[in-house]
Parts: structure tokens; C-alpha cells; sequence
């Protein structure tokens, strides 16, 4: 370091003055000090313990909300396993579904136990016993009640009050009730998934042992408490009155909020904070003892005294020692300037930045790499202090290491950010040592470390965000194919009533033509959920994405309200992309509708297009999409926007902003799921107040058209039948399905055999050599629907196979090694595609594709 800078002396002055002056300051200032610092300690303290109770209700909130995402999760699997089915089809398989919600709750403990009522208030179903009293009845039960008498919106689920359980008195508890059916067909009933309130009990009291909160409840929005802790004795209320301090609270501030009151249950003052669960009537409130509040602060000012006053006396002896200090200060710094000229060479050129320092952060000295680093020169850094460059949110920790630095310690990799010549910050990495009453230290820029570090760990939560849509995709996927056998019954059954009914009983058609247009919506319920677990059949084509769009407009403009404004900018010379042109319109289309609902009061909405080439740095800032030329579609709205919490949730399946019984939470998922099915990527941006954009990114063709599929039967017409009475063998594992198959074939006209596993078809197809058509399932659980195909042709090679199931023909090509040409029959069917799919087998037609949609 150059010796002249370290050399510096303080210019001489009025000693007698300045000692004066510091011996007054001894006196005066603590008292003020002790004073003002008394107070704002007493702030800061009371500040600390409501931060302290927001984020503890906060903890309460998050475990509450689980639990009841759960319950509801479990209603509505409970309801979807008896969908369908009467109430004689669910006595006759009580013991299964026991068994299975059995299984159900076996994996989730925050579960008490499951009911499914009759309309009568029965017990259908119960996962306690199996098989359940039938002398028991449950009208008398408020959720039974509010949905018996429809008192509830479509869709919506009950909280119950704490009730106690018939077969064991003993036992408190609540949880959620749902109708069993929409609310659209007659009651058929009730499903109940309950939790104990000892559960809830137990963890608030875990919780009042780890963080030290005094009491917790949960209560609905009525007042009626579900679960508190310390629990209470039986004289306390169970009802919360309206007037007291926490319900006016709720009634000012319905989401979140402080306040403190006088408990009626012990008479002691709390504070307490309460938070709403999400938009559940329900709310869950936590408190702390406003005594122990004080007691923090009176010990902190006990401290203080205890440590001024003998401060205070210190204050005389460093005032007569201070001059002598700063004469030793003087001559150390001219002695290390002295023995510091062998290291100047170092001093010039290292690249990190060097510097010295008194034990109150002023720089002495700094190397040329320390201005070239912040951009500063030198004479600007030097005689200031560090505060005059590092960021405000860091003083106070650099204050402290400086401090430790005082005190002879060292620091080792400190890290704070310092003010550039520029106006930007950069952080540096520091190693000081004290020596001689001065502070040398080694600054390095860490600026590019940080940012690559900060990368990365976005990085990792987009591929953390990516897994969890992977893993709910595969729940949905799964639960769509399971509702796509039970809808394979419903489809094929009424396909079979109605042509088998007068045609002159307009009523009995009428009541078959509205079961199938709700078998029909469920079906498209399933479409969407496959569509999300990128499970659906596409029919991908070469699409001009302008044409389509432009073809689009009059459904558009229907859709919209006439306060809407429609505009399109459409890109000259754009890429043909490969896609489902039917699946593209559908997503167009659902985000015209969301962008719909997001300008009640009008605005415009704006469809553009554009060519999109995306080089590495653009395709990893989108995660997970690979680098190349896309297509993109962008629809834009000015209507309300969404907050960042919304939308990194905004594709996640069921996962609606939206009133009950207004949206399920499907449009966005099927959109997302379609795109990255077609090798695409989707990624909204939106602000509060400013509007919303969903651009699609399909990639540039890469692939000649598909062909169209052969023409559908319409509903009506003469089906193909049987000739010759040719007999077909049915493999199918689940019984109604297969029961249905072999009724149908029947009636066309064929001779049926039926087998329920492949083992028991290869017997049938070895005593049976005039079988001329294997009708089997895929999936089966000894031997997949594929494997008994090469088997059964090693046996017959002439023999014809048609295949059926409830997941998409891809798939089965890539996971169950189903050939690209074969014979496929989707589950759900009607009776005329079974009859058409069966035909073209038998003569050997190789088109497809007409049933696979």
C-alpha cells in the first residue's frame, strides 16, 4: 500500500475542549439513550410478537388447509366410486368398497372414518364396519339435513358441526359432506369424511411446545368451535357469541387480521391473530399471553441497566485514554507504511481489491484493482466510510463484522454489496484481519457467482413445478381411465334401450336422450382430464394456424358479449404447425372464454400469431423446452389480471379464482395439456389490473398430413350384423363391461363367447376352433389384452382381434407394445361404433381411426 496515504496524521486541536465536552456527553447521553432506547425496545418487542403470531397462524393455516384439501379429495374419490351405481348395485358390493375406502384412509391419517347415506339417512357404505347396521339412521345430522333439503349450491361441500359417532359415543369429530349426485338429478344422498378434533387438538398443542403459543382453535364462520386447544371443560361454550372482539374483527376483515381481547374461558388478556382458509367458511385463530410479552421487555431493560451503568463510568476512562489512543493509532499506521513498500508491487496489481482501515470502517488506503472494481477512483474511496458505499439493507451486518473486526477477531468470506461508480450494486466476498489497530482486507466480486447461483435455483423450482404437474397428471390419468370403463356400461347400455324401445314412447325416449347427453359430458370430463395427464387421442394435422383462427371468428364474436372487443394480428408467412386442429380451436376457445370472464364490464381481446425461432438462452428461460422454431398463438385480455400466486397455479387441474359452480378448473389444464402432449409448451403473464396473456407454442411441421378417418354411424341408422351366425370371443375383465359386449354382439347377430382372463381364453380358443374374432380388453391383470393377441395367433394365425380400452391408442403403442395398425375400439363406446369397429375386423378393413375418437 503506498506509504504516503498511511503516513496521514490528524490535524492537532483543542484537547481541553473536546474533553470537556466528552465527559458531559457521559452523562447526558446515556440518559437520553436509555430513555428513548426503552421505548422503542417496548415497540419493537410488541411489533416482534404480532410478526411472531402472523406467521404462527400462518403454520396453522397452511396444516388446516391440507387437512381439509384432503377431506374433500377423499368425498369426492368415495363419491366418484359409486357414481352410477343404485343403491342395491352398492349393497350387493358393500364389502368391496369397504375394502377400498378402507385402503383409501388407511393411507391418509388425518381421516376419522367415511359414510355413504341413502336418501333415507341409511348407511350405505362405512368404513368402520363392514357390513354396517341397517338399524342406524343419520337424517338427524346437519349435513344430512342442508342437503336433503337442497339448502346447499350446486357442487358445494358441507362443514359439519362436532358430532359425536353413533358406534362409539366416545368419539368427536367433523369433517365434509357432499351430495353423492349433481344437483341436478334427485337426492340420492350423502357422502361424509370425517376427522377427529383431537387430531387438530394434538398438533395445536405440538405447536404451543415448539413455538410457544398460548391457545389455538379452529371455528366456522358461525362462531361454532371445531377443534381448540387447551381443550375446554364441558361448561365452556361451544359457540363463539357475534359480539365479542373476534367475530366483529371477522366482520371488518373477513380474510386475515389482528386484535387483542380478554378470554371468557380463563379471563386472560391475549393477543391473537386469525386467518380465513382460503375461501372455506372456516378460520383458525392463535394466541399469546400479553404478560409474557412485558416480561420479554422488562428483562431487556434490566440487561441495559445492569451493562450502563458500569458503561457509563467506562465512558470517563476512555475519555482521559482517548488521546493516547489515537497518538499509538498515529504512530502505528506511519510504522506500517514503513515495513508495507516490499508489498506495493502486490498492492498495484492484484485484481481483488485490497484495503486498509481504521476500527471504525474509514478507508485509509485501497488498491487500483478495488476502484477498477466499483469503478470509483481512488481518491474517492479514500477518507470515506464504508457506509458511504454499502447498501442499506447490509449496514448494519457490516457494522458488526467491523465491530468483531475491533475486537480481534477475523472474518472469513463476509459477504455485502457495494455501491459502483454506476448507481448498481455488486457483491463482494471479504477477509480482514486487525493488526496494530487497523483493518487489512481482500475484497473479491462474487456478482457473476450470485447470479449464477440465483439461476440455478430457479431453475430447480420450475423442474420442481414440472414434477408436481407430472405427478398430478398421472392421478388424473388414472382416475380418467378408471371412469372410462364406468362409462363404457352407461354409453353402451343406453345405446342398446333406446333402439330396443317403441319408437312411439316419446317419453321414455326423451328420458334416454337426456342420460345420454350426461353421459356424453361426462365423457367430455374425461377428454379434458386425459387432455391434462397428456393421455388423449389427438388426430394431429398440418394446420395453418391463420386460417383456423380466421375460421374461428363468428364462433368468437358468439362467445364474447358485445362489450368485448375482438381483434386478430396475424403474422404474413407463418409456419404450418402439426397439431389437432379440433384440439387447438378448444383451447382458443377456452382461453377466449376465460378472458370473457375476466372483463365483466368490457375491454378487447386480441389474438396474434407469430413465427418464434428459440435459441438455448430463450428455451431454457421457458424450462424443459427444447431449442428450435415454433408457431405461437397469443391471446390477450385487458381484464383483471392475476397475482403470481395464481398464476403458477393457473394449469394445475380443478384449481379455479372462480365462484362455486362457475368453472371446474379444467380449461386452463386442458389447454396445458394438449400443448405439451403436442411437443409444445404454454406460459401465461399477467399482473393485477393489467390484463392477461396465455401464449401457445406449437412447433414448426416437421411431418407429412395424417389421413382422415372412415365416416361415423349416425345414431339411428341399420348397423352392420352378422353373417353366417360367425362367432366372437370376449375378453374382458370387468364384468359388466363384458356382459354388455356379449349382449350387443348378440343382437347383431353374431354367436358370443366370453372369457373374463387370458388364460380362460386360450382354453376357449383351443376347444373352439370356429371362433373367428378375439374381442379383448388390453389392460387385464395376468396377461395384457396385446400378449394373449401373439399367443392366440401362434395358435390361429387367421384369426382376426380387435382391441379395446380406456387409454389412448398411443400410449398403448408405447407402454403395452400394441401395434400401429391394429384394430382399436376406445372405451367409452356406443352400440353403433362397437358394430362398425366389429365389421371392418372381420372383412379386414385396415382404416382405424373413426372409432378411436
Amino acid at each position: 500500500m503506498p506509504n504516503s496515504a498511511l503516513a496521514k496524521r490528524t490535524p492537532p486541536g483543542s484537547a481541553s475542549a473536546i474533553f470537556n465536552y466528552l465527559l458531559l456527553a457521559t452523562l447526558v447521553v446515556p440518559l437520553l439513550a436509555l430513555g428513548v432506547g426503552g421505548y422503542l425496545s417496548y415497540r419493537a418487542q410488541l411489533a416482534d410478537a404480532w410478526t411472531n403470531l402472523e406467521r404462527k397462524v400462518d403454520v396453522v393455516h397452511e396444516h388446516a388447509l391440507k387437512v381439509f384439501e384432503t377431506l374433500d379429495l377423499a368425498a369426492l374419490q368415495v363419491s366418484q366410486l359409486m357414481s352410477g351405481l343404485s343403491d342395491a348395485e352398492i349393497r350387493e358390493r358393500e364389502a368391496e368398497m369397504h375394502g377400498r375406502i378402507r385402503a383409501l384412509i388407511g393411507r391418509l391419517r388425518q381421516l376419522q372414518f367415511v359414510l355413504a347415506l341413502d336418501r333415507d339417512g341409511r348407511i350405505l357404505v362405512s368404513s368402520a364396519v363392514s357390513p354396517p347396521p341397517q338399524g342406524l339412521v343419520y337424517t338427524d345430522r346437519d349435513y344430512f339435513r342442508v342437503f336433503a333439503r337442497n339448502e346447499m349450491p350446486p357442487g358445494a361441500i358441507y362443514i359439519t358441526d362436532v358430532l359425536r359417532g353413533r358406534l362409539n359415543p366416545n368419539e368427536a369429530f367433523f369433517g365434509v359432506a357432499m351430495r353423492r349426485s349433481p344437483a341436478d338429478r334427485p337426492f340420492d344422498g350423502v357422502v361424509s369424511v370425517s376427522a377427529q378434533s383431537g387430531y387438530f387438538s394434538a398438533f395445536y398443542r405440538d405447536l404451543a411446545r415448539d413455538e410457544g403459543i398460548d391457545t389455538a382453535t379452529m371455528l366456522r364462520a358461525d362462531g361454532t368451535i371445531l377443534a381448540r386447544f387447551p381443550e375446554a371443560g364441558p361448561s365452556a361454550p361451544a359457540r363463539v357469541a357475534p359480539t365479542t372482539t373476534l367475530m366483529q374483527a371477522i366482520g371488518r376483515q373477513p380474510v386475515r387480521g389482528l386484535y387483542e381481547a380478554t378470554s371468557v374461558v380463563d379471563n386472560t388478556r391475549r393477543l391473537y391473530a386469525y386467518r380465513q382458509l382460503a375461501e372455506r367458511p372456516v378460520y383458525v385463530t392463535v394466541g399469546i399471553d400479553r404478560a409474557s410479552v412485558l416480561a420479554k421487555w422488562q428483562a431487556s431493560m434490566a440487561s441495559h441497566l445492569f451493562f450502563g451503568v458500569p458503561a457509563t463510568l467506562s465512558l470517563f476512562l476512555i475519555a482521559l485514554a482517548a488521546k493516547r489512543k489515537a497518538q499509538r493509532e498515529a504512530r502505528a499506521v506511519a510504522q506500517l507504511a514503513e515495513a508495507s513498500r516490499e508489498r506495493d508491487q502486490i498492492w498495484r496489481v492484484s485484481h481483488d481489491g485490497l484495503a486498509v482501515m481504521d476500527m471504525d470502517g474509514v478507508f485509509h488506503s485501497v488498491s487500483p484493482g478495488f476502484g477498477r472494481s466499483l469503478g470509483w477512483a481512488i481518491r474517492d474511496i479514500e477518507g470515506q466510510s464504508y457506509r458511504a458505499f454499502v447498501h442499506p439493507d447490509d449496514v448494519n451486518a457490516t457494522a458488526e463484522q467491523v465491530g468483531a473486526l475491533a475486537s480481534g477477531q477475523s472474518t472469513y468470506q463476509f459477504e455485502n454489496r457495494f455501491r459502483h461508480a454506476d448507481g448498481s450494486y455488486r457483491w463482494l466476498s471479504w477477509t480482514a484481519v486487525p493488526e496494530d489497530g487497523l483493518i487489512y482486507a481482500v475484497a473479491r466480486d462474487v456478482t457473476d457467482q450470485k447470479s449464477a447461483a440465483a439461476e440455478l435455483a430457479l431453475a430447480q423450482d420450475a423442474l420442481r413445478q414440472a414434477q408436481k404437474m407430472e405427478a398430478v397428471g398421472q392421478l388424473t390419468g388414472g382416475i380418467a381411465h378408471d371412469f372410462n370403463n364406468m362409462l363404457a356400461i352407461v354409453v353402451g347400455s343406453l345405446g342398446m334401450l333406446r333402439r330396443r324401445i317403441d319408437e312411439g314412447d316419446s317419453r321414455l325416449l326423451r328420458l334416454i336422450d337426456n342420460a345420454q347427453e350426461g353421459a356424453k359430458r361426462a365423457a367430455a370430463l374425461t377428454a379434458r382430464l386425459l387432455a391434462f395427464s397428456r393421455q388423449q387421442t389427438l388426430q394431429p394435422e398440418s394446420i395453418d394456424a391463420n386460417q383456423l383462427i380466421l375460421g374461428m371468428s363468428e364462433l368468437l364474436q358468439r362467445t364474447l358479449t358485445e362489450s368485448i372487443r375482438l381483434e386478430t394480428t396475424l403474422a404474413s408467412g407463418l409456419w404450418r404447425t402439426f397439431a389437432d386442429p379440433h384440439q387447438l380451436e378448444s383451447a382458443i376457445l377456452n382461453l377466449a372464454v376465460n378472458a370473457r370472464d375476466a372483463m365483466p364490464n368490457g375491454g378487447r381481446l386480441t389474438i396474434e400469431t407469430a413465427n418464434c425461432d428459440l435459441d438455448n438462452d430463450r428455451a431454457r428461460a421457458l424450462f424443459g423446452v427444447p431449442a428450435g422454431q415454433y408457431v405461437m398463438v397469443a391471446v390477450t385480455d385487458t381484464g383483471s389480471g392475476m397475482p403470481a400466486d395464481v398464476v403458477a397455479r393457473a394449469f394445475e387441474p380443478f384449481f379455479t379464482t372462480k365462484e362455486v359452480g362457475k368453472g371446474t378448473g379444467l380449461g386452463l389444464s386442458m389447454v396445458y395439456g394438449f400443448v405439451q402432449q403436442s411437443g409444445g409448451h404454454a406460459r401465461i403473464y399477467s399482473e393485477p389490473g393489467h390484463g392477461t396473456t396465455v401464449k401457445i407454442y406449437l412447433p414448426r411441421q416437421a411431418a407429412a398430413e395424417r389421413p382422415a378417418g372412415t365416416v361415423r354411424i349416425a345414431p339411428g341408422a341399420s348397423l352392420p350384423r352378422a353373417s353366417d351366425r360367425q362367432v366372437i370371443l370376449v375378453v374382458e375383465d370387468e364384468p359388466a363391461v363384458r356382459s354388455l359386449s356379449v349382449e350387443t354382439l348378440g343382437e347383431l347377430g353374431y354367436q358370443v363367447l366370453e372369457a373374463a382372463l387370458a388364460a380362460d381364453a386360450l382354453r376357449v380358443l383351443d376347444n373352439r376352433p370356429d371362433v373367428a374374432l378375439l374381442f379383448t380388453d388390453v389392460v387385464m391383470p395376468d396377461m395384457n389384452g396385446v400378449d394373449l393377441a401373439v399367443e392366440a395367433r401362434r395358435r390361429r394365425p387367421d384369426l382376426r382381434v380387435l382391441f379395446t380400452t380406456g387409454f389412448p391408442r398411443n400410449a398403448m403403442i408405447a407402454n403395452a407394445g400394441l401395434e400401429p395398425e391394429a384394430h382399436v375400439l376406445p372405451k367409452p363406446f356406443t352400440v353403433e361404433q362397437l358394430a362398425q369397429k366389429v365389421f371392418e375386423a372381420m372383412s379386414g378393413d385396415s382404416r382405424s381411426e373413426a372409432a378411436d375418437q
